[in-house]
């Protein structure tokens, strides 16, 4: 029942950082408030990342910034036009066969934000030299973060470098949010 008061208190807290920070916080803000970052990591989303990224050896603070990158955190998101869905914005036709999916529909909500985590861990094994998405890596003759191909895939463009810019920012806010 605790559990249940604290993801309730919690959902409650964040919809009014949400609310309060609207247009300050969003995908493409690149820092939140300190509350905005504790709320997000408490709420059912939240939790259940930072679960799936401690399983998956991946940091929970990453894989908060990079769920709150892709779309501010939101259990409800959809796929868009690109395919990226759910939570993470994992793209099916690139993931679907490797997470053993049959349609779209197993990224969305809380589990394809698990699926997420495990496709972030993924990227990680293949680019990260070291730990942290904030690592360099030197691939393909740029030196940009590591957690820039999570967006880009193989090669990365200026949009992905700022898209991991943003990541490594909100990945701070999250640290202090997710230490247990």
């Amino acid at each position: 029942m605790a559990a249940v008061l604290t993801v309730c208190a919690a959902g409650a807290a964040l919809a009014a950082a949400k609310a309060d920070r609207a247009t300050r916080c969003g995908t493409e803000t690149p820092v939140c408030a300190p509350e905005y970052y504790a709320a997000t990591a408490a709420t059912r989303l939240g939790v259940a990342v930072q679960d799936e990224a401690r399983m998956a050896g991946v940091s929970p603070a990453l894989a908060l910034a990079v769920c709150q990158a892709e779309s501010r955190c939101e259990e409800s998101t959809g796929c868009n036009s690109k395919g990226a869905c759910g939570p993470m914005q994992v793209v099916y036709g690139v993931w679907g066969d490797w997470l053993g999916l049959q349609s779209e529909r197993g990224l969305l909500g809380i589990a394809g934000a698990r699926r997420g985590v495990r496709v972030l861990a993924r990227v990680a094994a293949r680019y990260r030299p070291g730990d942290g998405g904030q690592r360099r890596c030197a691939e393909h003759g740029s030196d940009h973060p590591w957690v820039a191909h999570y967006n880009d895939g193989t090669s990365v463009s200026p949009d992905g470098v700022a898209y991991a810019e943003r990541v490594i920012t909100h990945m701070a806010g999250f640290s202090l949010a997710t230490r247990r």
